[in-house]
């Protein structure tokens, strides 16, 4: 036992000479690391995201009409069906007064689904989001 702790002790004596003789070379690598990432942070345009939950009622619901529940559940999938629709994806796109990427994802065992817009303008983003 006494064996292996002398030769952990003198490891680390050792790496440390290294590293002290080493420091100016430590050190260097350390700050072109950091320029690159503040370099790559300074060219690389923003990116913004904008995040919209939608409800899926049935229409019969908002309009105050009996209804079982699997129609309830037959018109939410349609609502959804409509919003993953790849049409409706261009047209959330090009309509956002630019070309924000929008993906529409459901939270699984609900009736919500999830708008997302990334575009590299705010206003952007959230118009691709938002105007459905």
């Amino acid at each position: 036992m006494a064996l292996s702790t002398e030769t952990s002790v003198l490891d680390q004596r050792r790496l440390l000479r290294v590293l002290r003789r080493r420091f100016p070379l430590v050190v260097l690598g350390g700050l072109v690391g950091v320029a690159l990432g503040v370099g790559f942070a300074a060219v690389r345009p923003p990116s913004y995201e904008a995040t919209v939950q939608l409800r899926l009622a049935a229409p019969s619901l908002v309009q105050d009409q009996p209804q079982n529940a699997r129609d309830s559940a037959r018109e939410a999938a349609d609502e959804l069906a409509i919003l993953q629709n790849d049409e409706f994806v261009a047209t959330a796109e090009k309509g956002a007064s630019g070309d924000p990427a929008v993906s529409v994802t459901v939270v699984t065992g609900s009736d919500v689904a999830t708008v997302t817009a990334v575009d590299r303008s705010a206003a952007k983003a959230e118009d691709g989001a938002g105007d459905h």
